[in-house]
């Protein structure tokens, strides 16, 4: 039985370091090459990032950083400046990404209860690379029904012949369920 207790608790510790564990990529080369900034613990999103390293708090400006993995869940940040903004990476292929809001899930990591999220319309992303342009496609309009011009935006970022198994997996529906589905059969 004291057996068993070690090794649950070591189990739990193990879980909880995981969970702490966070990479900074200052580039995309970076992320490449596999070479990013570790640090202790990932602490907070609102304003700047903010990272634990040694028992310093480190605060990282959105527009300063190409992406991060935190509990090994890879985050990209997409737009200029101070309109930078992060992404959760959700399927990575040689023609087509799909990304969705990154605020969302860095909340649900820190567990924040008083993380609300948009009630209003809902966009997931897509690029054909992870250096290429990100394309919002909103799936659904502030009244809860389907955005038909979600649809036209996405033929409209991937034109041609090598995404018609992609669109007809879609079968004119741009739900995130559907987009992610899809999308991962494509890159398959």
């Amino acid at each position: 039985m004291k057996t068993l207790l070690t090794i649950l608790l070591v189990w739990m510790i193990c879980i909880n370091m995981k969970g702490q564990e966070v990479v900074v990529y200052k580039t995309y080369q970076d992320f490449q090459n596999n070479t990013g900034e570790k640090y202790d613990k990932f602490l907070n999103y609102l304003g700047k990032f903010k990272f634990e390293k040694g028992g310093e708090k480190i605060k990282i400006s959105y527009e300063d950083l190409w992406g991060f993995k935190v509990a090994g869940e890879l985050f990209m940040m997409y737009g200029e400046g101070k309109h930078a903004y992060p992404y959760k990476v959700f399927i990575i292929g040689s023609k087509l990404c799909y990304y969705e809001d990154g605020f969302k899930f860095l909340g649900n990591i820190l567990k924040e209860s008083t993380f609300k999220t948009d009630k209003g319309a809902t966009i997931s992303y897509v690029s054909k690379d992870l250096q290429s342009k990100v394309m919002p496609i909103r799936y659904t309009g502030f009244d809860g029904s389907e955005n038909k011009k979600g649809m036209a935006d996405l033929k409209k970022a991937l034109p041609g012949p090598d995404y018609q198994s992609f669109f007809e997996c879609l079968n004119g529906s741009v739900y995130y369920f559907i987009l992610r589905d899809c999308t991962r059969k494509f890159v398959q």
